[in-house]
């Protein structure tokens, strides 16, 4: 809709205050220490595979994996990719499979990781291994916010371990502070400590965010029930 677009641009520009938010700088990269190398067929096809996966025409991924996995079959991006795709399409157990051997080629790959719990906790495999997966991402990636604010939001199904998922929840509020998911999810372990202004204050910030709003104010709802506040729920 170019009319709404161009309504909300409009309104964008014409605003007096603006959001910023402050980050550290990245470290200095030491130009002397890269390397550089050719990438062998399987490796560049890998790469175009996953970028595919991810993009607006998944469906052209699947042949460029494939011919990536018939060169090489231990190349684990080509298998991290293709675990991508398998997700997406709804393939969670062949997702599961494709991640657990893309962690395995490449331990060091925080995706492999990350995803191989997304696709655990899909599949309804334990959630304390789906957390020992998400661990190890977050060693490997230490400012990866997805990783983070899945721990939280398994800790609040499991209904314990509440310290824990509150640190991960703070830890993703501190990285995507934009993000209306993670202001929601904190609200909702709070639930946990009774103070129900806490809770109506991290719900009110995903609120002011762009967000699914009637998502939201349901989960609301419930916590008002748990913390006995019928009226308000």
């Amino acid at each position: 809709d170019l009319r709404a677009l161009s309504e909300d641009v409009n309104a964008y520009v014409g605003r007096r205050r603006f959001a910023e938010i402050e980050r550290p700088a990245p470290g200095a990269v030491p130009v002397d220490e890269l390397r550089t190398r050719l990438l062998s067929e399987a490796e560049a096809l890998a790469f175009r595979g996953d970028f595919l996966a991810h993009g607006e025409t998944p469906q052209r991924a699947r042949p460029v994996l494939e011919r990536a996995l018939a060169l090489d079959p231990e190349l684990a991006l080509a298998h991290e990719g293709l675990g991508s795709l398998l997700l997406r399409d709804g393939n969670t157990r062949g997702a599961l499979d494709a991640f657990a051997r893309a962690a395995e080629l490449d331990s060091s790959s925080f995706l492999a990781h990350y995803y191989h719990a997304v696709a655990s906790l899909r599949t309804g495999a334990s959630i304390e291994a789906a957390l020992s997966d998400l661990d190890r991402a977050i060693q490997l990636n230490p400012d990866f916010a997805p990783a983070h604010l899945l721990i939280a939001t398994a800790v609040a199904e499991l209904a314990r371990d509440y310290e824990r998922g509150l640190a991960s929840a703070m830890k993703a509020v501190e990285l995507t502070p934009e993000d209306p998911e993670a202001h929601q999810v904190f609200g909702r372990l709070l639930v946990a400590s009774g103070e129900a202004e806490a809770v109506v204050r991290s719900y009110r910030r995903a609120l002011e965010l762009p967000s699914d709003q009637a998502r939201i104010f349901r989960e609301l709802a419930f916590d008002f029930l748990e913390l006995d506040l019928f009226d308000d729920a």
